[in-house]
């Protein structure tokens, strides 16, 4: 007897698997439902500045969500990824791309109220930027260390960037802009551009062999 065919859906689904997908879908549930929690009770609270007080959740849950990403953007077999005829930058591509709606839609819909005083906009372009910049450390660096630069940039600019950010440090102040359309989105996009571009098309650097 032959061997049965294997479905269109079956690469895609190994994929997934290997990179722990599903308990990051997990993970990222919970994640987004703190975080809906935690900007109401800010936004309620009479001592904070109503929405604006959403800047921690604004802050911190798309840096979360970015490093559940680059937990996942590694590969089994990095060499044999990148020597397989199968066109594996699609699956990349398409990966990241889910990871980024479904988030971004997710954590936006939790707040709505506002949405430029750090709401829905400061939370989906941050999503964006993170992930860029996870998907980006992953090629040069190696999905073991993904994480870290964008943990170290929201880190530095939570504790350093002025507030509020004035427009015009909002290009390297992204992470803790408000979210109207400033500089802000144009670093954020851009990164995500280049960080995911270039993820989908040379994939996580391999890690050195050990000795």
């Amino acid at each position: 007897m032959g061997r049965a065919p294997v479905s269109g859906w079956g690469p895609a689904v190994l994929v997934a698997r290997s990179r722990g997908v599903g308990s990051g879908v997990a993970l990222a549930g919970g994640v987004i439902a703190l975080s809906w929690w935690a900007a109401s009770w800010l936004a309620s609270q009479p001592q904070f500045d109503g929405p604006r007080a959403r800047v921690p959740v604004v802050a911190a849950a798309p840096l979360a969500l970015a490093m559940l990403l680059a937990a996942r953007l590694g590969s089994p077999d990095v060499a044999l990824d990148r020597t397989s005829p199968r066109a594996w930058w699609r699956l990349r591509l398409a990966g990241v791309l889910s990871w980024a709606a479904v988030t971004a839609v997710g954590l936006g819909v939790g707040l709505r109220a506002e949405p430029a005083a750090y709401g829905a906009g400061a939370v989906v372009r941050n999503i964006l930027g993170y992930a860029g910049l996870a998907c980006l450390a992953a090629g040069v660096v190696g999905a073991g260390l993904a994480w870290a630069p964008g943990f170290v940039l929201g880190s530095v600019l939570y504790l350093a960037a002025p507030h509020p950010v004035p427009p015009a440090a909002a290009w390297w102040a992204w992470p803790m802009a408000p979210g109207g359309w400033d500089g802000s989105w144009v670093s954020a996009t851009g990164l995500f551009v280049i960080g995911v571009g270039w993820y989908a098309a040379r994939g996580p650097r391999e890690s050195p062999a050990p000795d």
